[in-house]
């Protein structure tokens, strides 16, 4: 939903879906954070292997490093790459495309681009600079009406966050019971009512106690009792 929603177009008609698979993504920084927030996928991109990592920014602004932790953590992942698929001399790493996914409410202001966190130097010293920037979604900077048009379940989400009030919500909960509805989509759904129990609603109704909520219609109708948003 995130690549056929929200990428531009000329990269994702690239990508093979098919091939999407989930990599393990705990790697360990020099400061001992573990990145275990993070989701790493492997897709095939013109017959070549691509890494996509999507760094999670739950926060309530942005990160005026970001760019500084994305190239950290493209080198530890480059790192596990090179230890586990046993890479030799002359072998070429996998490409990686790095997406920010920020929910806060502040807008997003830091730099994409890593070489303009540095002091300038002159022309001459630029080809030695380290240059790596990141795919910035930020959900706050779409409209209701710009995720209305996308009808796509990562949109749906955006809006389930982005919702200043219990109508908003209730628009997009509609939404995504009509795009879960089938059968196959069971485990979907039961994965968004666990996330809109235990991370959305604690966040928007902090003075509301939270009912046991078991599917996503028992979410519609705990919102006719909902008073404060």
């Amino acid at each position: 939903a995130l690549i056929l929603g929200f990428f531009d177009p000329e990269i994702a008609k690239h990508f093979d879906l098919e091939t999407l698979k989930k990599e393990s993504g705990n790697y360990v920084a020099d400061d001992f954070r573990d990145r275990e927030d993070d989701i790493i996928w492997s897709v095939k991109f013109k017959d070549q292997k691509l890494y996509i990592y999507l760094l999670l920014e739950f926060q309530s602004g942005p990160d005026s490093w970001m760019a500084v932790r994305i190239v950290e953590y493209i080198s530890l992942l480059c790192k596990d790459v090179i230890t586990s698929q046993e890479l030799k001399k002359g072998d070429l790493l996998p490409a990686v495309l790095p997406i920010v996914l920020y929910n806060g409410s502040k807008e997003w202001n830091a730099k994409l681009e890593f070489s303009e966190l540095f002091t300038p130097v002159p022309k001459v010293f630029s080809k030695y600079q380290i240059k790596s920037t990141y795919f910035l979604i930020a959900e706050n900077s779409f409209t209701d009406e710009e995720l209305r048009s996308k009808d796509n379940l990562a949109a749906i989400m955006f809006r389930m966050e982005n919702s200043q009030t219990p109508k908003q919500f209730e628009d997009a909960l509609e939404s995504l019971i009509e795009w879960t509805k089938r059968p196959e989509h069971d485990s979907l759904r039961r994965a968004f009512t666990m996330w809109i129990k235990r991370v959305l609603f604690p966040r928007k109704l902090r003075k509301q106690p939270i009912p046991d909520l078991n599917d996503l219609h028992e979410v519609r109708t705990m919102l006719e009792r909902v008073d404060d948003w």
